[in-house]
């Protein structure tokens, strides 16, 4: 009896590693595939999530495939992404012969992380940081009462302004050599990045802000002021969330029914 037990261990230990090694040989082959399709300098970080692998080889079907790569060209923009990959589905013969396997994928949802250095390069400030806006932050706009939105001669009330669309972005002022911290809105419409300047704050804490007169601070929001068209997210996916992330602006998008085949 004892021996058998050991049999079946040592055969379950075989199937489980035989399990993970084709999962690993195919995690090459679609990471290969990605590289590709994202005009990638190396493969990404792909995983096949779910066990066992062997299961889902022979469905030819895998619910959720992860990507994860840095270096990413978005338009003008550089960044990293990381992309969940649902119900991506390679025949056996394609994902483990010759050849480049055609992957068809039912939907793609993935996040790209824009870093302050490729957004202050646009914006002019390579000392650029992201962070979230306080909540004394936004009790500050509220209790100003209004901030004006540049370009426009009308007034927007902040207690209107969704705090998940608002930003603190940090740096030295373009043309000033002052440190100054703009509140910024910061919305996806159309595919297209809208970072809009709402409040500037000149040295620490504001302290410094009736120095420059108002003319000079809507300069400096409008230098803030900028729209994005980058095109669309990897796999086709157009950009429908922005937040932040970890000193990140992070945009999120989707989309279904895509196929890799170049």
């Amino acid at each position: 009896m004892k021996k058998i037990v050991i049999l079946l261990v040592v055969i379950t230990g075989l199937l489980i590693a035989a399990d993970y090694g084709a999962a690993a040989v195919a995690e090459h082959r679609v990471a290969q595939r990605m590289r590709n399709t994202l005009d990638l300098t190396s493969d990404p970080i792909v995983q096949i999530h779910g066990f066992p692998f062997l299961a889902q080889a022979v469905a030819g079907d895998y619910p959720d495939v992860e990507v994860a790569a840095d270096r990413v060209r978005y338009g003008v923009l550089q960044l990293s992404l990381r992309a969940h990959l649902r119900h991506t589905r390679v025949p056996v013969p394609a994902l483990f012969g010759g050849g480049a396997p055609v992957i068809r994928i039912d939907q793609a949802e993935g996040t790209v992380l824009v870093e302050p250095g490729g957004l202050g390069g646009l914006l002019g400030i390579p000392d650029l940081r992201v962070d979230p806006v306080s909540p004394a932050q936004l009790a500050k706009l509220r209790t100003d009462g209004a901030s004006e939105l540049v370009g426009s001669a009308a007034a927007t009330s902040s207690a209107s302004t969704d705090p998940a669309s608002m930003v603190q972005l940090s740096g030295t002022a373009p043309g000033l050599g002052v440190p100054v911290t703009v509140i910024a809105s910061v919305d996806v419409a159309d595919g297209q990045l809208q970072i809009t300047g709402r409040n500037v704050q000149v040295g620490s804490g504001g302290a410094l802000d009736d120095l420059l007169p108002g003319s000079v601070q809507q300069t400096i929001l409008r230098a803030l002021t900028v729209k994005i068209d980058p095109g669309r997210l990897p796999f086709g996916a157009t950009p429908t969330a922005v937040r932040v992330d970890g000193g990140a602006l992070a945009i999120s998008g989707s989309a279904r029914d895509l196929t890799v085949d170049g």
